[in-house]
């Protein structure tokens, strides 16, 4: 059994795309997923599963829509993608503006040259290894002014990106460890 995190992307923010984390982890143990819990209403579903994370992303975007009546984008990362992006982490910045993003496929040359021209002045991007499924963004002046920040979701061409803070990340691999 691996152990995963599936991270849902844009649910429970300003009343919209309600999903409250007890029907998450019901519906997360109907689908057989094993030591299923939740952190924070944001959207992050933990759980242990034998299943590829391919096939855990497909399930659970299924399932989503189904049972809320809406498309949740969904990125699964196991454990020790988890770990490997956290200890990879090369700023230390405040942690609530220093974040990763998680693709469900590693970005591209086009995407990194895109992204890299929309940082603005103190904001720093770093793609970490070759064939990363994620990226980090030192968001120096703030998020609420940033254009990168509004970009991030575009990041993955043929699947889906959702973004945690690195807080989070710490509290997620502690969780799944």
């Amino acid at each position: 059994m691996t152990k995963y995190a599936a991270l849902l992307r844009g649910i429970n923010v300003g009343g919209n795309r309600k999903v409250p984390m007890a029907e998450l982890r019901e519906l997360a143990e109907s689908l057989g997923l094993e030591d299923v819990s939740t952190y924070i209403a944001s959207g992050n579903l933990l759980f242990s599963s034998s299943k590829t994370e391919s096939a855990l992303t497909d399930q659970l975007h299924e399932a989503l829509e189904s049972r809320f009546g809406f498309a949740v984008d969904v990125v699964v990362v196991s454990h020790a993608h988890l770990q490997k992006a956290l200890a990879g982490c090369p700023f230390d910045g405040d942690p609530k503006q220093v974040i990763v993003t998680f693709l469900s496929a590693p970005y591209d040359a086009a995407t990194r040259a895109a992204l890299q021209q929309i940082a603005a002045d103190g904001e720093r991007v770093d793609f970490g290894p070759s064939g990363a499924k994620w990226l980090y963004v030192d968001f120096a002046g703030g998020l609420a002014r940033s254009k990168l920040a509004t970009k991030l979701a575009s990041v993955a061409k043929d699947g889906y990106a959702t973004t945690r803070n690195i807080r989070t990340v710490e509290k997620l691999v502690e969780l799944l460890g």
